[in-house]
């Protein structure tokens, strides 16, 4: 049942005037973000999104999707504490540069919320149902910002899969949405099935995610493997 505030919140926002697309990823450009893409809320792609979208933000009519490239290099290095430095600079720098588009926004009237790029999440859900309500790889899908590869990142065409990804939701309009890309990225080279070191992306696009979770996590979640192993080989 809606509340006579979101009935005068609905209604302001239908009278709102669309604001330019073009106008808005200037400013987003500007801020930092390396790309920009919006989409309208009420897509039917999105219908499996829309309730968690809403959780976040019940006003949202558009969803901003931000790519913010990371330096390759570091990403590629052997020494994992170097990437791992990459990935958390980067996530705080967009994060950052949500935010100050936000500011933005608010001086103009429109509001929106940022949510987390990753953790926290909810994680009463575990195990149960989605920990996330954005899910910022199939935002940046419908955005045009690139599409899901077999190593389950998404590839921008231009920057590749060296990107984090974030959304803005907001309570306006836009004059014009963004779409799909036509083509996929991802080539049939099968690199990534071939470099992965547990065998968890196949060329058939099927993705064990179990076997990605233990390896690239077992040193952040207390060590757990590691410990069960010393346990079972211990005297």
């Amino acid at each position: 049942m809606q509340t006579i505030s979101t009935v005068k919140e609905n209604q302001r926002g239908q009278n709102q005037k669309p604001l330019v697309a073009n106008w808005l990823k200037k400013i987003c450009l500007e801020e930092g973000a390396d790309d920009v893409g919006v989409i309208e809320v009420d897509r039917p792609a999105l219908d499996s999104e829309r309730e968690g979208i809403h959780h976040v933000f019940p006003r949202t009519r558009t969803v901003i999707s931000l790519v913010q490239a990371m330096n390759r290099e570091n990403i590629q290095s052997p020494a994992r504490y170097v990437a791992n430095e990459e990935f958390h600079k980067t996530t705080e720098d967009i994060t950052q540069i949500a935010r100050r588009i936000v500011k933005r926004l608010n001086r103009h009237g429109v509001r929106g919320v940022v949510p987390t790029v990753g953790f926290p999440m909810d994680m009463d859900r575990w195990g149960t149902l989605k920990i996330w309500d954005v899910s910022h790889k199939r935002m940046a899908e419908e955005a045009g910002m690139g599409r899901m590869g077999k190593n389950r990142n998404v590839i921008h065409p231009r920057l590749g899969n060296f990107i984090l990804l974030e959304s803005i939701l907001i309570d306006a309009q836009m004059d014009v949405y963004d779409r799909p890309l036509d083509t996929n990225p991802c080539v049939t080279c099968n690199l990534c099935v071939a470099a992965c070191p547990v065998g968890a992306i196949h060329s058939n696009w099927e993705f064990d995610f179990s076997a990605c979770y233990n390896h690239n996590y077992r040193e952040f979640m207390g060590g757990f493997q590691d410990w069960t192993e010393q346990l079972v080989a211990s005297k």
